[in-house]
């Protein structure tokens, strides 16, 4: 049952380049993913809730080296077959990561104005987040953006109730 209807409060999901699920707070819910591969928000809530948060993930030095990897990857890929090559991308975990934040960007901008009070450090998370977009245009490129964009919309008017990518495995 849940009590919370209309109360806000809910968990979104941006499992991309699927779509976005919105769960909400139900009383004996539990909700399991990775939050450094899923990005994620809460909604405001408009009544008081609780909510138990517990993060389990690999050390900075990990997170760093993936990412390098990634970046080598992305310099590495021609673009020869433009399609395959966003393919590969978007099944790498890191530049996953990056498109994702690409891709919800003003989503994301909402979320820190709403997570984050004045005096709290929003221009400083809000200027990390414009200068994360900024890096992450820049090591893709124009060109490539463009083919992403094209790309990813055609998956989305091709989906009808597909969830995911055809012929792609999730690393």
């Amino acid at each position: 049952k849940n009590k919370n209807k209309n109360n806000g409060g809910e968990l979104v999901l941006y499992p991309f380049p699927s779509k976005k699920v919105t769960i909400e707070p139900k009383e004996d819910t539990l909700v399991l993913f990775s939050s450094p591969n899923m990005l994620h928000r809460v909604m405001p809530s408009t009544k008081e809730r609780l909510c138990l948060t517990i993060w389990l993930r690999p050390s900075f030095h990990w997170q760093r080296k993936g990412l390098s990897l990634a970046l080598k990857s992305l310099e590495d890929k021609s673009l020869e077959n433009p399609s395959k090559t966003i393919e590969q991308w978007i099944i790498n975990p890191e530049l996953r990561k990056l498109i994702t934040k690409l891709y919800y960007k003003d989503e994301w901008e909402k979320s820190i104005y709403e997570s984050h009070s004045d005096d709290s450090g929003r221009d400083e998370v809000l200027e990390a987040h414009l200068n994360d977009i900024k890096i992450i245009e820049n090591l893709f490129g124009k060109e490539n953006l463009n083919r992403l964009n094209d790309y990813v919309k055609k998956w989305e008017e091709d989906q009808t109730e597909k969830s995911s990518f055809p012929n792609l495995k999730w690393v």
